[in-house]
């Protein structure tokens, strides 16, 4: 398997991806179980109990079996950990944090992007602290927290300012969450803003086609065409093909009440509360509740409108309840980033510390050099001066001893031929003196020279 054999960071993306594709967007390849299971058995044994386990999961997951997805995904996890596989801890986290969010629960969901938000510092990746930050807004959204919502899209956002060209799809995931959280805070102009850049992204988008369906039904809802929303929703509900969103048969629900048609608003929210969803969130029971009170009060059924308000303000302690403990959660979160910032810092200053003393060490180093050279320098320049005045000395004694003592010589000859008549053989004597002299001046003249050239 070509996959198994690539560079090992590489290698775990490509094999992730590749089970995502296989098992989770479609069930066709569900059959070839087995032999997937058998692949890694071979080409990467260590690794494939917990991928092995994570694809169960991810059938699960798409069959709609949240609680055994669950279960699955935390035995990967605790294999994954057992190995030591860091990113294959940041997938399972994150995918256990989906099966959270589709079970309804945001604390859980929130504790497992937390972790898979660690694994992700610890690999160092900014992309994947930035699909964590998307993922996180997923579960301020559906808990009314917008603005904390909007916070971490804008970190997201900022990784793909940094770097537009890396993945476009997830900019375009940006723009939907971010369209979800302005449809909710019913902020029609912001809402346009996104549903035009969702009709004009290219197909990186899961489920594209349904996602522009949704906020063309988003949109008319805030301009109150029920009737239209309705058309378009109807669709979106009937599509057993595609992953189910207990959000698009609220928002039917709501269109249906709005529309003055309670009773097909009332039937789908006595399913939704029925059985027929997983999705246990206090928060849409709540609202589900709620509704069913209001269509039971304007129908004069004060018995089940008092029943449901009763169930609903339970649901609203229950969402109170998670509130409270999302709160603490999300100052965890941000307790690490501080923490993971500080710990990052302290590295870079640890750096900065050893390449300073570095270029202290070279600096004092160069200065030792240059200040040995110099005084090498100075000390030979004032041994040659000390030469120099040796030989001096020694010039001025064989100049005054040696060369002006046979040229005295010479001089005292010449001057008593000058004075004197002398017969041939005192001439002769003289001659005979003169050319000693001068050949001893010569020799000590040789000597001086000698000296001077210090050849010897």
């Amino acid at each position: 398997m070509a996959l198994l054999q690539k560079d090992s960071a590489v290698q775990k993306e490509d094999v992730v991806t590749l089970l995502k594709k296989s098992f989770f967007a479609s069930s066709i390849n569900d059959r070839y179980q087995k032999q997937f299971a058998d692949t890694l058995n071979k080409y990467d044994k260590p690794n494939a109990p917990a991928l092995n386990t994570f694809i169960s999961a991810l059938i699960n997951r798409r069959q709609l079996k949240f609680k055994a997805a669950r279960d699955l995904l935390l035995r990967a996890i605790y294999a994954a950990e057992k190995n030591g596989q860091t990113y294959y801890l940041y997938v399972f986290y994150n995918q256990l944090a989906y099966t959270q969010t589709d079970m309804g629960n945001a604390v859980a969901s929130l504790y497992s992007y937390r972790q898979a938000k660690k694994q992700a510092g610890a690999l160092n990746n900014e992309y994947y602290q930035a699909v964590v930050n998307l993922n996180i807004s997923d579960v301020y959204t559906n808990v009314q927290f917008y603005a904390q919502a909007l916070v971490y899209l804008n970190e997201a956002q900022a990784y793909c300012s940094k770097y537009p060209d890396k993945d476009i799809s997830l900019a375009n995931n940006i723009n939907v969450n971010k369209g979800e959280v302005f449809f909710q805070q019913k902020r029609s102009d912001s809402l346009d803003v996104y549903a035009e850049r969702i009709n004009k992204a290219n197909d990186q988008i899961v489920d594209i086609d349904r996602c522009r369906m949704r906020f063309a039904a988003y949109q008319l809802l805030l301009k109150q065409k029920y009737t239209d929303a309705i058309t378009i929703i109807k669709k979106l509900v009937k599509d057993t093909t595609a992953y189910a969103y207990d959000a698009d048969r609220w928002n039917l629900a709501e269109c249906y009440f709005n529309n003055h048609q309670p009773d097909s608003a009332k039937l789908i929210l006595q399913n939704l509360l029925a059985g027929n969803s997983q999705n246990e969130a206090p928060e849409l029971r709540y609202k589900y509740c709620q509704l069913l009170a209001t269509i039971a009060e304007q129908a004069n059924d004060y018995h089940n409108a008092s029943l449901n308000s009763r169930l609903a303000l339970k649901q609203a302690e229950k969402f109170a309840h998670n509130l409270v403990e999302l709160g603490d959660l999300s100052s965890q979160i941000r307790l690490d980033q501080i923490e993971s910032s500080y710990l990052a810092d302290t590295q870079a200053y640890k750096r900065e510390r050893v390449l300073l003393i570095m270029a202290i060490a070279s600096s004092v180093l160069v200065v030792l050099v240059i200040g040995m050279f110099y005084y090498s320098t100075k000390q030979k320049r004032h041994y040659e001066q000390l030469l120099y005045a040796a030989k001096r000395k020694t010039l001025a004694y064989m100049n005054s001893h040696e060369v002006r003592r046979h040229l005295s010589n010479i001089l005292g000859l010449c001057a008593l031929l000058e004075d004197g008549d002398f017969n041939q053989e005192e001439f002769a004597t003289f001659n005979k003196y003169m050319l000693e002299s001068a050949r001893q001046m010569d020799e000590s003249l040789k000597s001086v020279e000698q000296e001077l050239s210090g050849d010897e």
